[in-house]
């Protein structure tokens, strides 16, 4: 029998790494299973939105078509504030079943309209879904990036302080080179883990549509495995100069918390004390000072821009519209007064992102966990790009309707017609820095390994 085949035998016969990698599989397929249903329902949600909506506007378009033909009295209001609206979802990644990233806590679909601009179609994304209630951060990234290491550590903790402890060392060393032994197991075991990430995250994502990108699941999945061997490594290294199983797997456990916990924590108080962000609250107080000097300054507001648009016939007589006219204006000038805040709001916000890069490769599991939501489509940057298209499409919706509202008169169908459709922005993940981790866990998987001496075996 060869020595890989006999290797296979041997982790068969042992009951408790049977267990630990049946649950492991478990584990994946539950990770999986919720990955795949959070997509299928965030897209249900959203086709079911587009549904209402589109049933709403068709409405207003049936609206407008009998004014122009003379079967219905004409209404001031049709085809503005109190009639359209337009839907504008976020798509969903076909990645995003193995990492949900912000789409556990960030509304995916918004309502543009005269009034409120880019606004949730509902209250609480998560409460509408208790499926991503469930399934929180508990997907095929965080299995990866969390209990990945927790497996490999119950595999090998004890190779080869149990066989030590037991007295099998002078059986082994009189059959085979006991450092070769080892680093079989500790391969084998490695590969037994690996196998059932790389089936269901393929399965996962194949399921949900079959025509993935395949080369981002497979920068998804590279730098995972690149984590799968610094650990692998990072246990031979330990238990090669640990003369017990006991004292190997106190080590490793503390290593565990410090590379996820401690050294995460630390890393996000030193950035934000180094570039700090202002806070949703100051933006809002800036934004409220800026709406109370446009009520103030209403009737001001609005003969300007009359008077910078000659062009427009602008009837400023009390009638059914001036209010909404009015409201427009005043919106006009709190966007642009808040315009310099949110733009330096981006810029610290930027700085800070650049700083965390730059302190990436002290903290693997922040530099993993943000390349596998970007790989995935589902981090900060896509939900940022999403809202500034949102806010794009919602001025150029603003412009086709009020041209008509400001002029005094009401939408034609052939204007209606012609109201611009929101385009969703396709996220791309960036595979240079999923590259560059990739290289760089490996280089030091690769030094762990080449460290583990099996010092223990001479003793």
């Amino acid at each position: 029998m060869s020595t890989w085949r006999q290797e296979w035998y041997l982790l068969i016969r042992d009951r408790g790494a049977v267990v630990v990698l049946l649950a492991w599989c478990l584990l994946l397929i539950y990770a999986g299973a919720i990955g795949f249903s959070s997509v299928q329902a965030l897209r249900a949600d959203q086709a079911q939105f587009v549904k209402s909506e589109s049933a709403r506007s068709e409405r207003g378009r049936g609206r407008i078509q009998a004014i122009e033909a003379g079967t219905a009295e004409a209404d001031p209001y049709v085809g503005f504030p109190s009639m359209q609206r337009s839907p504008v979802n976020m798509g969903i990644p076909t990645l995003a079943a193995l990492d949900v990233g912000i789409f556990d806590r960030s509304n995916t679909m918004l309502r543009i309209s005269l009034f409120s601009g880019p606004a949730q179609a509902g209250k609480g994304r998560e409460l509408q879904s208790p499926l991503l209630l469930t399934a929180g951060r508990f997907d095929l990234g965080f299995v990866a990036i969390v209990l990945l290491p927790l497996a490999l550590m119950a595999l090998l903790y004890a190779q080869p302080g149990a066989d030590r402890e037991a007295g099998r060392f002078p059986l082994l060393a009189a059959q085979r080179a006991l450092p070769e032994v080892y680093r079989r197991r500790h391969a084998l075991r490695l590969l037994a883990l690996l196998l059932p990430l790389i089936v269901v995250s393929a399965v996962t994502v194949a399921a949900v549509d079959g025509s993935t990108d395949w080369l981002s699941w497979l920068l998804w999945l590279l730098p995972l495995l690149a984590w799968a061997a610094l650990w692998s490594g990072a246990c031979a290294w330990l238990v090669s100069r640990t003369g017990s199983a006991g004292g190997a797997l106190a080590w490793l456990v503390a290593l565990w918390v410090a590379l996820l916990w401690v050294i995460p924590a630390v890393l996000d108080s030193a950035v934000e004390r180094i570039a700090p962000t202002p806070s949703a609250l100051a933006l809002l107080s800036s934004e409220r000072r800026a709406a109370q000097e446009a009520q103030v300054r209403r009737t001001e507001l609005f003969g300007n821009y009359v008077s910078d648009h000659p062009e427009l016939s602008i009837n400023t007589e009390a009638d059914a519209l001036a209010w909404t006219r009015s409201y427009y204006v005043q919106q006009r000038f709190i966007a642009d007064a808040m315009e310099q805040p949110r733009i330096a709001a981006a810029a610290q916000r930027q700085a800070q992102q650049r700083w965390r890069q730059r302190l990436s490769w002290l903290s693997p599991t922040q530099a993993l966990s943000a390349n596998s939501e970007g790989m995935a489509g589902s981090d900060q940057t896509a939900l940022d790009q999403f809202l500034q298209s949102a806010e794009a499409h919602k001025q150029r919706w603003d412009e086709a309707l009020f041209r008509s509202l400001l002029a005094g008169q009401g939408l034609s169908v052939a204007e209606f017609d012609r109201l611009p459709a929101y385009s969703a922005p396709d996220p791309k993940g960036d595979a240079m820095n999923a590259l560059g981790l990739l290289i760089q866990l490996s280089l030091l998987a690769g030094l762990l390994w080449y460290g583990a001496r099996w010092r223990v075996l001479a003793g």
